[in-house]
C-alpha cells in the first residue's frame, strides 16, 4: 500500500514544507500502546494555496514479525523547516544508546544495544531505495521478502523509508513525528541494519534502513 501521484503540494509559507508521515505496522494483530484506526492509504492531499509548489516529504515505517500478518497504518501531517547530516546508522545509534521516549505514542526506551551494519541489508536497501527513486514514490513492496532473501533467519524485521534531503532530517522525523518509526528504531529485538539513499526527486532524496534479529 502506498501514496499515488505527484509529491507537491501548494504553500501559504515559502520557508516550510507539509511532511506528510504515515507507517504500517503488520503483526499478529496485538497492539501494545494506544489503539490505531485502520483507514485507506492513498494521495495525502495537501491544503489549498497561491504560493508556488513546495517539496513534500514523506515517510514510512514498517515492522513485523516472519509470521501471523494482519496489517494496521496510519497517517500525520506536520509542517518542517530545514534538516541536517549525517549518518543515519550512527544517529540512531545515539538515540538508542541513551534511550528515547517516541512523541507518536509515549512509550519510553531505556538504552540498548548498538546497531551494527550489514553488508547484506546495505545491498537489499540500496536496491530498494534505487527502485522507488526511478518509479518517483515511495513504497515498501515486500520488505520482509527481501531481508529474508538476504537474511535467512533474521528473526524480527523492520523497515523505514523516507523522502528527504538528508539523513539528520529522515531520522529526526522517524523518531519525533510518528506513532512507528521510532519503535523500528529503538526495538532492542533489531541488532543489524543497512541503509540505502539516493539523491534527488522532488524532496531532496530517497532512504530506506532495514533492520533484522540478525543477518
Amino acid at each position: 500500500m502506498a501514496p499515488e501521484g505527484p509529491l507537491f503540494h501548494g504553500a501559504r509559507k515559502p520557508a516550510l514544507a507539509r511532511v506528510a508521515i504515515c507507517h504500517f505496522t503488520l503483526s499478529n494483530g496485538i497492539r501494545s500502546g494506544r489503539p490505531m484506526r485502520r483507514i485507506r492509504i492513498g494521495l495525502i492531499r495537501s491544503s489549498r494555496g497561491e504560493s508556488p509548489p513546495m517539496k513534500r516529504i514523506h515517510l514510512f515505517a514498517l515492522a513485523l514479525p516472519v509470521a501471523g500478518l494482519v496489517a494496521t497504518a496510519a497517517c500525520t501531517s506536520m509542517l518542517q523547516g530545514g534538516s541536517g547530516n549525517g549518518d543515519v546508522i550512527a544517529l540512531v545509534n545515539q538515540y538508542r544508546a541513551s534511550g528515547a521516549t517516541c512523541s507518536g505514542t509515549g512509550t519510553s526506551w531505556g538504552a540498548t544495544s548498538r546497531l551494527e551494519p550489514s553488508a547484506s541489508l546495505t545491498a537489499v536497501a540500496r536496491d530498494w531505495t534505487s527502485r522507488m527513486s526511478s518509479a518517483g514514490r515511495l513504497s515498501h513492496g515486500d520488505p520482509k521478502g527481501r531481508i529474508n532473501a538476504a537474511c535467512p533467519k533474521p528473526g524480527y524485521v523492520g523497515e523505514n523509508i523516507a523522502c528527504n534531503p538528508s539523513a539528520a532530517g529522515a531520522v529526526r522525523r522517524w523518531m519525533a513525528s510518528s506513532k512507528g518509526h521510532c519503535e523500528v528504531l529503538m526495538d532492542p529485538r533489531f541488532n543489524v541494519a543497512g541503509v540505502g539513499y539516493v539523491p534527488g526527486g522532488v524532496c531532496g532524496g530517497y532512504w530506506t534502513i532495514d533492520l533484522a534479529g540478525q543477518c
